[in-house]
């Protein structure tokens, strides 16, 4: 299943966002079936638990963190009414909370999921939160989730770096959880490693060892570790240095340059290696394969991808497309074939 909202002057409606369609194919994605539309589902991930379908989000835009869950493969979904039936985290006035299609993980008998919140008007206030829950708790109610304590970024920490969100929640091989989040700033490669304690009530982030190099870390991307390989896997938006001069002779932010899509992976999670480029497209303005969302399917990653591509788009950080890629036998991609 493969799901997606919509934005933009048409569905943006007195301050709050539209709504998300699901879809679904029976043929490994080569055709896709429209299966239901939410109103008021916004910046959520799928995920199944316990054979179970949720999806988990915001209400709509900066605002409520709410969960649905599914029980008939999504042809309908639970309305988030209230504290018992996945309303979450309510917001506060005109502050709420923000997020992206992240992953959860499975660790310590617990399932976790990264949130921000936004203490301010307009952009880049984000707050680090880490959620979680018992892995046998009724996940539609708030009681059964625990929600850690907010953490600001401070722009005293490194020159010109701006802000972080859209973490993501990673289980490392010994134990420890942590949020890993996109840094943002004029560079591409820094993303923040911020420590969760094993109750889930605490964070911790040292700017002196937990800034991290990742390959084009300054924009969305998403974690999972591949038990098969033992290693932690990723796609992002790395601008190779023949796109980096492009972007600087144009005056283009490497922040949007999201027209390559490449697969890393770590053994670590601090030290990564680019394998291969999954997607690139010679127009760094206009075109973009970004906000990736993946799953492991056999020897394959699948993937979803916001694409902007072709004539009619708004530039490289919007999308006119939804784009579903298959990477085959991804394990055996290490020849590192990086440059477009």
């Amino acid at each position: 299943m493969v799901s997606h909202d919509f934005f933009g002057p048409g569905v943006n409606k007195d301050g709050v966002a539209g709504h998300s369609r699901y879809f679904v194919s029976s043929d490994k994605g080569r055709t896709w079936q429209s299966r239901s539309l939410v109103n008021g589902m916004y910046w959520s991930n799928l995920f199944l638990h316990r054979g179970v379908l949720y999806a988990f989000g915001t209400r709509g835009g900066v605002n409520d963190c709410v969960i649905r869950r599914s029980d008939d493969e999504g042809r309908t979904w639970s309305d988030p009414s209230d504290a018992q039936h996945g309303l979450l985290l309510r917001k506060q006035g005109d502050m709420g909370y923000h997020c992206a299609p992240m992953p959860v993980a499975i660790a310590g008998g617990r399932i976790w999921r990264a949130m921000e919140y936004t203490p301010d008007k307009g952009w880049g206030k984000f707050q680090s939160i880490m959620m979680s829950a018992d892995t046998a708790a009724d996940l539609l109610d708030a009681r059964s989730w625990r929600v850690s304590n907010r953490l600001s970024f401070d722009t005293g920490w490194r020159r010109g770096h701006e802000a972080w969100l859209e973490g993501n929640a990673v289980a490392a091989s010994d134990g420890a959880m942590y949020n890993i989040l996109r840094v943002h700033y004029q560079g591409d490669d820094v993303a923040a490693m911020v420590r969760v304690s094993k109750d889930g009530l605490t964070q911790q982030f040292d700017p002196a060892t937990d800034f991290i190099r990742l390959p084009g870390a300054c924009k969305k991307f998403v974690i999972r570790f591949d038990p098969v390989s033992r290693r932690y896997w990723t796609l992002s938006n790395y601008a190779p240095e023949t796109e980096k001069e492009k972007a600087r002779l144009l005056g283009h932010r490497l922040e949007r340059a999201r027209n390559t899509l490449v697969l890393s992976s770590s053994a670590d999670l601090r030290n990564w290696d680019m394998h291969y480029t999954v997607a690139y497209s010679p127009d760094i303005r206009q075109h973009g394969f970004q906000y990736a969302d993946w799953q492991f399917d056999g020897r394959d990653i699948i993937t979803a991808v916001r694409t902007a591509f072709g004539k009619k788009t708004h530039g490289s950080h919007d999308a006119n497309h939804v784009t579903f890629h298959r990477i085959r036998s991804f394990r055996k991609l290490t020849d590192r074939r990086i440059q477009p």
